[in-house]
């Protein structure tokens, strides 16, 4: 939502912002139901809630998007979707940030990114260093919560790995902005968890 009002704010003709996961969902029945069943020694999955926690219809998560569309006088246009289901023509800049590791296919997530991108994508994800491995494409897998005791982080690319499966998906260009130069001397001798942030242009 932030980036979206922003891009408006600096000039952006049109905006649209895209959300599922965050707007579906009922937050604090849902923040209850994942304490309940941590509590019973299972490990919740909040993307496959039971159903009762999930209304595309009156997204009642945006509210509080909503709420500051409003205050703003913004046009910014919500759309609830997953990114694989969503049609339209393409965008001349497309944000794609915090997303790609909760998606179960990384790879076709990203072919329509970049069906839907005109131009310029800018991208920002869970990454992972591996001392040694710089040079070789990699994505990290986590079939549970290794993560932050999250279940739905799936995967964790290198730089490497970000870039070349960019490249693959459609994109002619691609520089990381944010990378591996955040990390500490110390952290770069071990595996380490951190965020990269790169543009790819058409």
């Amino acid at each position: 939502g932030w980036f979206s009002f922003e891009a408006e704010r600096r000039g952006a003709a049109s905006v649209t912002a895209v959300d599922y996961y965050s707007w579906v969902h009922n937050w604090p029945e849902l923040l209850n139901w994942v304490r309940e069943e941590r509590s019973a020694g299972r490990v919740p999955n909040p993307y496959a809630p039971p159903s009762h926690l999930m209304d595309a219809e009156t997204a009642p998560g945006r509210l509080v998007f909503d709420t500051i569309r409003e205050i703003l006088g913004s046009k910014v246009k919500p759309v609830v979707s997953r990114v694989e289901d969503f049609e339209s023509e393409p965008f001349d800049i497309v944000l794609y940030l915090g997303v790609l590791y909760h998606c179960e296919d990384p790879f076709g997530s990203l072919k329509k990114v970049a069906e839907l991108t005109k131009d310029h994508l800018i991208i920002e994800t869970h990454g992972k260093h591996t001392p040694g491995c710089e040079k070789m494409p990699m994505f990290e897998f986590f079939g549970g919560a290794q993560v932050n005791q999250d279940v739905t982080t799936w995967w964790a690319p290198n730089e490497t790995g970000l870039t070349d499966m960019l490249l693959a998906s459609g994109f002619s260009r691609v520089t990381i902005t944010a990378g591996t130069e955040q990390l500490t001397a110390d952290q770069l001798t071990r595996p380490q968890h951190y965020r990269i942030w790169a543009h790819a242009w058409k």
